[in-house]
């Protein structure tokens, strides 16, 4: 069989005759053949003769001119099968699979192999090799001039070459220079392909798998010029180029060859309007007309002559994204023509607003220019069955002498309704003579299909407080890449800029602007005061031309939004700012309170209250330390969320309460009401008391100085007392975490220091002198010992040492026998309080009472039995044990406990309860009683925290069987022998009467009898005659006078549903969303609510005002001089329906605003 080499045997022609002459031949109908993954070999037959494909370069040529050959529609190989050439393509399908296969040359050269394959042929005709199935692509990423990202179905077991990949862009093959791993992929399948893609443009494709993404690194080039008469140029580019730069006249240059006109002239150095071009329809095509006095020596004729000329291009764009620019001083020649300019002008395209009702026409080239020469009476609008004509309309030329802009609201009311009725599709048909072009020449008549300019309307904004976000919605989708910035665009007057930025990304109806913290601040502090308002008059304002509509075109008068002002809703911040607090370098008079907060707080006048924060020891919540004084302001440090306030200007007192209880080894905690921190949109911080005690640390400069005198007080066999000062004499604080757990202590025997015994210790500090009690773990032999103390240190980490030994100090211990009997310390023979470990304001299982001895006590066995309590009550099954200090016995109540207030405990003379010499509690009953039991330490009255009103039966008003509700600070219960209707007069509001009250915990619920001043804003208060008050904690406290304003739930603010009219009686009523009430008279409320009304009909003058029987409408008189039909609309400025003092609002003084804003329609009764 011979090899068929194409050289110089057949053209296509021949192959075409030769193969229709052959055994393979055109088959009309496919017989149905089984399926097969391949043939064994094709045989051409041509004069007999057998051909088979060559291994030489030209082996493909065959199949291309089968391929290009239309007669032959199929061929039959040798096994039988039939396999269809698809007209112009490159490949074999076979026609019972329909699997698209290419030629493939096995390896003797001697057969064609028909295999399926991802392979394809390039733009040359050579076959582009199957690709490796271990790099089969299943995604195309972003695709630059020089790289592709790819990703691989699976791992690859091996590192990829750049042989493994085949990329081509149509038909053109594009090497792969390198392939590096993408670094942030963590699937390992992600990698980037060096490539070169300038100068390509379409999709590109790696093994066969095609991006979804087109891309366009091609630069526009200039296809055609053509002079059409002397004043007219048509330049024809590669491609669709940009408007913009297409239409600028400096773009563009032109040349002369001839001598007559030699020259090169930049067209826009020619005066204006001389030169200008104009981007056609199919936006390849951009005309250039001259016209007026041509000056410069290439238009010798007043334009172009006969010769030849160069047109220069600079700086034109194509539309791509991003877009690519033709190569500088690109260049086309063509010849000129003295032909007389002919009159080729027409109207292009045509745009309609009602909205802004315009009428915008654009030309194919310049017009004259002159308003003047315009004649609106021949351009007309038309449906195709009725034209008017634009008759009495203002001709304009908004951008240029290409494009006419008719004001049509200069048109007399008649005529404008007429325009307004026109239904259908639309169209402007122009008179012969309508118009000039650049020339002079009258323009002839044509008619172009109007485009209707629906404009984006905004339909709601919002502002969010917590997120500092602008949020506006409209009706169409906008164009985010067309927004620049936003300039103008204001909320309540002020500015939002310089800081917005835009926060929405992708095209959207919806755009969120995001402002900083600082501007932020600056525009909720304006105006009406958004921080403290939900919806009412909140009014943002936008320039009309700061947003575009996708696919506007600049061509397009109407991309931008028609709404300009609009109500905005004021999300509030809904969530409590986070805050911790820590104290540093406590002192006498002196320390710092830190505030580390999770947003920004609030420090302006009457926001932050410190007095509402109160601190405590961690073991005594009943024991108030003090709280910050009045005129403690926050700090802020720089621009973070972390504020301190420096104790020592208006709070040294509690500084140094607080410093004393950490000296004495206790925790801080402190209790914080709603309204003592706010952030800065003014949302209160949760209530709540510290889970924890606060992050403390001591002023070394007060509790760090060294240990100079060190003194041994008590020596008894089984209990050493040792004091520690400074140079002062004053006392120096040990830490007592180490003097207890930490330091080592040693007994030695003077007499025979063989004689060794060990200790423990204990480190008590009452706020400015210590104790370190020595407890030996046997009873000491009385005699003399030295006392070894290793690692002790004071609470600011210093040494206590002596001067010759590191680390250790030895105290000299004259031990003696202990007989000395224990008795209660003076200040719990004085009294004892309990304390209320439930803060449930009554004595009850699980409170404490704690005795204090004049020595360390030791328990053996004790139990409640042994602690009698007189007048007939007893402890029950309460729990004795040991308390932090070794001189204190802690009773823990129990539930069959009857001990009250002024009770008093009498400790028993048992071996059970010992000093720690085993002596028992002195006899005299004197030294063995406590003072009465008294209330918790720093238990203070009840007072208001919150006084709430709402208007339960929605009539708008404060009226009877409305709720108001007192909240107290703590737990309240009715005094003995009171009964719930007992509490009616405890709550004053001048001139208001309750009917009924019901009392749970702290919440004392009162149903209005008579209003008197109940309102929002006004003060409650306790009733100030303490016989009349009937409400008390559980330790006998009555509640006390003290004024909190009136609140209420409700922020919701009543708005216009809509307006009718009653052409009998001449009321126009406004609906509201909810019931209302008047703040002011009928007349000035009548007057303020008619001056925010707008119609282009007159509304007459209001008289009076009053409210429907449901109180839910506001009916405004007028005098009868209204003209108000049905089809009269009123628009409703923005802000409250009102003035300052006088205005519409619902029972919780919510002033009352619009519902839209746009028009109401007006519905007529009578």
């Amino acid at each position: 069989m011979k090899n068929l080499k194409p050289i110089n045997i057949w053209s296509k022609t021949a192959m075409a005759t030769a193969l229709i002459a052959t055994t393979i031949v055109p088959v009309a109908t496919m017989p149905a053949q089984a399926a097969a993954i391949s043939i064994d070999e094709i045989v051409v037959t041509i004069d007999g003769i057998l051909y088979s494909f060559t291994p030489s370069e030209y082996s493909d040529y065959l199949l291309e001119d089968m391929i290009s050959t239309n007669t032959v529609s199929h061929i039959k190989a040798s096994n039988g099968k039939y396999y269809k050439i698809s007209d112009y393509s490159d490949y074999l399908i076979e026609t019972t699979t329909i699997e698209e296969t290419l030629l493939e040359l096995d390896a003797s050269n001697l057969e064609v192999i028909i295999t399926p394959t991802a392979g394809e042929f390039d733009s040359n005709g050579n076959i582009i090799p199957p690709t490796n199935s271990n790099f089969q692509v299943s995604a195309i990423g972003t695709t630059t001039k020089t790289s592709v990202i790819i990703t691989l179905d699976a791992v690859p077991p091996e590192a990829p070459t750049v042989e493994d990949f085949n990329v081509t862009v149509g038909m053109d093959n594009i090497p792969v220079t390198n392939i590096v791993p993408v670094v942030s992929d963590v699937t390992g399948k992600t990698f980037t392909l060096s490539v070169n893609l300038n100068g390509k443009e379409g999709k590109v494709k790696v093994n066969g798998f095609e991006s979804t993404a087109s891309f366009d690194y091609k630069l526009p080039t200039i296809a055609n010029v053509v002079a059409t008469d002397s004043k007219h140029i048509e330049v024809t580019f590669s491609e669709k180029v940009a408007s913009v730069s297409a239409e600028n006249i400096s773009n563009y240059g032109l040349y002369g060859y001839d001598a007559s006109f030699m020259g090169v002239v930049n067209l826009s150095s020619l005066a204006p309007g001389s030169a200008t071009p104009k981007l056609q329809a199919d936006e390849k095509t951009v005309i250039i007309t001259l016209s007026g006095n041509l000056t410069n020596p290439i238009f010798v004729a007043n334009g172009l002559s006969n010769g030849k000329y160069l047109l220069y291009v600079n700086n034109l764009q194509d539309t791509a994204t991003p877009p690519n620019t033709i190569i500088n001083n690109s260049n086309f020649e063509f010849y000129g023509t003295t032909t007389p300019a002919s009159v080729s002008i027409k109207a292009q395209t045509a745009n309609y607003s009602k909205a802004e009702k315009t009428l915008t026409v654009t030309f194919t080239e310049p017009t004259d220019g002159n308003p003047a020469n315009i004649d609106p009476t021949k351009f007309a609008l038309s449906n195709g069955t009725t034209s008017v004509a634009l008759i009495g309309a203002t001709p304009t030329f908004p951008t240029n002498s290409t494009q006419v802009s008719f004001d049509l609201s200069t048109m007399s009311p008649v005529d404008y309704a007429n325009i307004e009725a026109l239904t259908g599709n639309l169209s402007v048909v122009i008179a012969n003579g309508a118009y000039n072009d650049a020339n002079m020449a009258a323009a002839n008549g044509n008619t172009v299909a109007v485009v209707e300019k629906v404009l984006p309307v905004i339909t709601a904004a919002t502002y969010n407080t917590e997120m500092n976000v602008l949020k506006l919605s409209f009706d169409q989708t906008i164009d985010v890449t067309k927004i620049v910035d936003f300039t103008g665009i204001t909320v309540n007057g002020q500015l939002i800029t310089p800081s917005a930025t835009l926060k929405t990304t992708t095209n959207s109806n919806v755009i969120e602007i995001q402002l900083d913290e600082a501007q932020a601040k600056i525009v909720e502090q304006t105006g009406t005061d958004i921080r403290v308002k939900t919806v009412e008059d909140t009014i943002v304002s936008i320039p009309a031309n700061l947003f575009t509509k996708v696919g506007a075109t600049p061509a397009d008068p109407g991309q931008n939004v028609s709404t300009t002002i609009a109500d905005a809703t004021v999300i509030h911040d809904a969530t409590p700012p986070v805050v911790e607090m820590n104290l540093k370098d406590l002192g006498v008079g002196t320390g710092t309170l830190t505030f580390t907060s999770s947003e920004e707080l609030e420090n302006a006048a009457g926001q932050f209250d410190g007095t509402k924060i109160q601190f405590y020891a961690s073991d005594d919540m009943n024991n108030q330390l003090g709280s910050l004084a009045v005129a403690d302001t926050l700090t802020q440090v720089g621009t973070s969320t972390v504020y301190t306030i420096d104790l020592a200007i208006n709070s040294p007192g509690l500084a140094t309460a607080l410093a004393n209880a950490v000296t004495l080894g206790k925790g801080i905690v402190a209790t914080v009401e709603a309204d003592a921190i706010k952030d800065i949109n003014l949302t209160n911080i949760t209530p709540a008391e510290t889970s924890a005690p606060l992050p403390v640390s001591v002023s070394e400069s007060t509790f760090g100085n060294a240990v100079t005198t060190k003194t041994v007080v008590t020596q008894n066999t089984s209990l050493i007392t040792a004091t520690f000062k400074d140079t002062l004499n004053n006392d120096v604080r040990l830490d007592g975490n180490i003097a207890k757990n930490v330091a080592t202590y040693e007994f030695v025997s003077t007499v025979n220091p063989s004689i060794k015994v060990q200790a423990t210790a204990e480190y008590v500090w009452n706020g400015t002198t210590g104790e370190l009690r020595i407890f030996p773990n046997t009873v000491l032999t009385p005699g003399s010992y030295n006392l070894v103390i290793t690692g002790l240190k004071t609470s600011a980490g210093l040494a206590v040492e002596d001067a010759v030994a590191t680390d250790k100090i030895t105290l000299s211990v004259n031990a003696i026998a202990d007989n000395t009997k224990p008795q209660l310390s003076a200040a719990t023979k004085a009294g004892v309080n309990i304390v209320d470990k439930d803060n449930s304001g009554t004595i009850s299982a699980g409170d404490q009472i704690i005795l204090t001895f004049d020595e360390p006590m030791k328990l053996t066995g004790a139990t409640a039995a042994d602690f009698v309590v007189n007048n007939g009550h007893t402890l029950g099954s309460a729990l004795v044990g040991m308390g932090a200090d070794s001189t204190q016995v802690v009773i823990t109540l129990a539930s069959n406990s009857t001990i009250v207030l002024g009770d008093r405990i009498t400790v028993a003379e048992t071996a059970k309860i010992t000093d720690l010499a085993g002596n028992q509690i002195d006899s005299a009953l004197a030294n063995k009683q406590t003072g009465a039991l008294a209330k918790p330490a720093g238990v203070v009255a009840p007072k208001i925290k919150e006084a709430v009103y709402e208007d339960t039966n929605a009539d708008g008003t404060v009226s009877t069987g409305d709720i108001f509700t007192v909240i107290f600070d703590q737990s309240v219960l009715l005094a003995n022998g009171k009964t719930i209707n007992d509490t009616l007069n405890d709550i004053v509001v001048t001139g208001a009467s309750f009917t009924s009250a019901s009392l749970n915990d702290d919440t004392l619920t009162l149903v209005i009898g008579t209003p008197g001043n109940i309102e929002v804003g006004m003060n409650a208060n306790v009733n100030g005659t303490a016989s009349n008050v009937d409400l008390l904690n559980g330790w006998g406290d009555k509640i006390v006078p003290g004024q909190k304003a009136i609140t209420s739930v409700d922020t919701t603010a009543p708005k216009v549903t809509s307006i009718s009219y009653n052409t009998t009686t001449n009321g126009l009523k406004l609906t509201f969303s909810e019931a209302i009430n008047l703040k002011g008279t009928g007349t000035t409320i009548a007057s303020l609510v008619h001056g925010k009304l707008q119609s282009a009909d007159p509304l007459g003058t209001a008289t009076n005002s009053s409210l429907s029987t449901d109180k839910k409408s506001l009916i405004v008189q007028l005098d009868g001089s209204e003209v108000i039909d049905q089809y009269t609309t009123v628009l409703i400025d923005a802000g409250v329906l009102g003035n300052a003092t006088n205005y519409v609002r619902d029972a919780s003084d919510n002033k009352a605003t619009r519902g839209q804003a746009t028009n109401y329609s007006i519905t007529i009764t009578n």
